[in-house]
């Protein structure tokens, strides 16, 4: 089975791309410098051209990778920061609060994932909206067995050809009772 690598191109092509520029440029500035390097050392003493082109060396080395840090860091968090949103709006929503959502910044990445994950926590409140008008709807007794509701409906619907909400109702407060 063939691997597939891009699997949310909206997303990792503009990295990939950022990344690469960013090597690009860190390499023709290093061609650059090390052109320049042999150039001012032509005329000096051979062991201190080399040591004065290794310790420039070192130090562009450690500026790109400080640059390299720094970028990684900044487009990382453009997907980190996202994800631990979603991670805090889905914890509150499996302690019942499905009122909440998620809300990203305007440069952050997944503004698509977390439109689907709004819209899944709107149908669960949607759904506990129903479910309450339905609940309700029926003046169930508190404390009443679900089990005795149950067996009175369908001891009740054996009497009865038609069931009504009516019927219904009737059957759990003869339940409850």
């Amino acid at each position: 089975m063939r691997k597939v690598y891009y699997v949310f191109p909206k997303i990792q092509y503009p990295v990939i791309l950022r990344w690469t520029a960013t090597v690009v440029v860190e390499l023709i500035v290093f061609g650059m410098i090390v052109k320049m390097m042999t150039q001012y050392s032509s005329g000096r003493h051979n062991d201190m051209a080399i040591y004065m082109q290794f310790a420039v060396f070192i130090a562009v080395i450690l500026i790109f990778s400080l640059i390299n840090l720094w970028l990684s860091t900044r487009l990382t968090h453009r997907f980190v920061g996202p994800l631990v949103q979603v991670q805090r709006v889905l914890n509150q929503a499996r302690h019942g609060n499905y009122s909440v959502r998620v809300s990203l910044r305007s440069n952050d990445c997944l503004h698509e994932f977390a439109a689907e994950v709004n819209l899944l926590l709107q149908g669960l409140e949607d759904s506990r909206g129903i479910l309450r008008e339905l609940h309700a709807s029926f003046d169930v007794p508190a404390g009443a067995d679900c089990n005795r509701i149950k067996q009175t409906m369908a001891h009740n619907n054996g009497k009865q050809n038609t069931t009504t909400p009516e019927n219904q109702k009737q059957c759990i407060k003869e339940a409850g009772a």
